[in-house]
């Protein structure tokens, strides 16, 4: 069993804060291009989607209590299997943190610090990350309690703000022949919330293994919510065309409102300084996940050195590609590796792990 212990509230923060990270920056844009002005009725079905195909990693969690989802995997497959099993887990995992940093600092560059160089950005976040890994899980969840009202606020305000300016037809008609689109949307959505399988990884770490599925669905249904309510806001400001032309359509919603008062003229900085702390969240659990496919997929049992090379490993993965939108373009690809994920290694190992449990009544 782990020494650190969660609560079954801290795990509902972290499947949260791991949820919102880059996605909610730049979802907008790729939703509305499968579904058009129904993007966000896209992504509220991909992401009760998610939910109910994320609980079975919850499941299995439960199932192997003391054990994460690495463990598992080789408990259920052989050590040779589960090592093959858990490959492209942990090639994505990886890459999807990386690339992350690199969005982050192409944000952070673009919106507040135009100056400084992109290697500069991408090392400090890169050693961030790792340093709140390698203090552990428990004081990074620490961190993340801190960084969740944070994060809940900055959105449910932007979104807030920006009904003012909101035009309600921009969203009509719903449904509108478009069926195929949003159920088409619908899969592309669920992909937008890549941090739901985290509580495979966190069940060990909680407090006698036992965390009731609430604490999940409340974990994974906060991020939905926002994110849907989000793009909702943003059609309705910048209509389905106009949204396609924005990189960050999140950022650009924050700069497009105005205020009298001096202190929030610029809104859009404020945000993006806010967004720092979530994005820092969401990486750092990345990383955290990371960490863990390591030891077990090396066989490795000092976890500060493995945490310790992430730190040249996540700065080559974000440094690697030069151009801005091909950083985008193949961030958004990789979500189809976390597609062959969901829909068929969880539910493969779900179903072995059922006929293991039984062969084990037999015995």
């Amino acid at each position: 069993m782990k020494t650190d212990t969660l609560k079954p509230s801290q795990v509902m923060t972290i499947l949260a804060v791991a949820s919102l990270g880059i996605d909610i920056l730049i979802e907008q844009n790729s939703m509305v291009s499968y579904a058009g002005r129904d993007a966000w009725i896209s992504l509220l079905l991909g992401g009760i989607t998610g939910i109910l195909f994320g609980s079975i990693m919850y499941f299995l969690a439960s199932a192997y209590p003391g054990k994460s989802f690495p463990e598992i995997a080789v408990d259920i497959c052989g050590r040779f299997i589960g090592r093959l099993f858990m490959l492209p887990v942990l090639i994505y995992i990886l890459l999807h943190a990386g690339l992350s940093i690199n969005i982050f600092a192409q944000t952070i560059k673009m919106f507040l610090l135009d100056r400084t160089p992109m290697y500069a950005i991408v090392a400090v976040m890169a050693a961030v990350a790792v340093y709140a890994v390698y203090k552990g899980i428990f004081t990074l969840s620490g961190v993340i309690d801190i960084i969740f009202p944070l994060a809940v606020i900055t959105i449910a305000a932007l979104i807030l703000i920006s009904l003012q300016q909101a035009e309600v037809e921009n969203i009509f008609p719903i449904l509108y022949k478009s069926h195929m689109k949003v159920l088409r949307g619908s899969f592309f959505g669920l992909l937008h919330f890549p941090g739901f399988g985290h509580v495979a990884y966190l069940l060990c770490y909680a407090q006698d293994s036992k965390v009731s599925i609430k604490w999940y669905i409340i974990g994974t249904a906060i991020p939905v919510v926002l994110a849907t309510a989000l793009t909702l806001v943003t059609i309705m400001v910048f209509n389905p065309l106009g949204i396609e032309s924005l990189l960050f359509p999140t950022l650009t919603l924050s700069k497009s409102i105005e205020f009298p008062v001096t202190f929030l003229e610029r809104l859009e900085s404020i945000v993006a300084v806010l967004w720092i702390s979530i994005a820092f969240g969401s990486i750092s659990l990345f990383t955290f996940v990371s960490v863990q496919n390591f030891l077990i997929f090396f066989g490795r049992k000092s976890e500060k050195y493995v945490t310790l090379a992430h730190f040249p490993l996540l700065m080559i993965v974000a440094l690697f590609i030069k151009n801005g939108m091909k950083v985008i373009e193949y961030y958004l690809e990789l979500k189809y590796l976390l597609a062959a994920f969901v829909f068929i290694f969880s539910p493969m190992l779900a179903v072995l792990s059922v006929f293991q449990k039984r062969r084990q009544i037999r015995n």
